[in-house]
């Protein structure tokens, strides 16, 4: 059975500062998203209660 693939890219130094700009982006908006979450629902949970 078949899973996955990896893959591994071979980057100059040029194309991992890129791929780390964009890689710490993703990560700072997931993190965001998740805490906005996290105080929406806790703000739902003392509003209902």
């Amino acid at each position: 059975m078949l899973l996955g693939f990896k893959t591994k890219l071979k980057l100059n130094n040029q194309q991992r500062t890129e791929m780390a700009k964009h890689a710490g982006v993703s990560l700072d908006r997931d993190w965001n998203a998740a805490i906005n979450l996290s105080r929406w629902s806790h703000h739902q949970d003392k509003a209902c209660g």
